[in-house]
């Protein structure tokens, strides 16, 4: 019952809140006690970054179409390796 939860609080957890996968072991444990592999986590990881690379893409496609983009850099952890979505505004003539 636990995956209902632990899927997006996991994936939080180490892109958001900066947690190892050890500390996310230590959590998960103290908070439900249960016992979660770090094959578990990095695969978690891997399924959710997999999970939103067409959406990420058609947001950069749109954004690029925009006559005017607030920059902003949102990072996130594809497969153990810290990502960011950076974003300029169309430059114009």
């Amino acid at each position: 019952m636990y995956y209902l939860f632990a899927n997006p609080l996991l994936v939080w957890l180490g892109n958001y809140g900066h947690l190892s996968y050890g500390k996310q072991q230590e959590f998960i444990k103290e908070l439900g006690d249960i016992e979660i592999g770090v094959g578990t986590l990095q695969s978690t990881n891997s399924r959710v970054a997999d999970a939103v690379i067409c959406p990420v893409d058609r947001l950069w496609q749109w954004a690029r179409g925009q006559a005017h983009v607030q920059v902003d850099e949102t990072p996130w952890c594809v497969k153990g390796i810290k990502e960011w979505l950076s974003s300029s505004p169309k430059i114009s003539a």
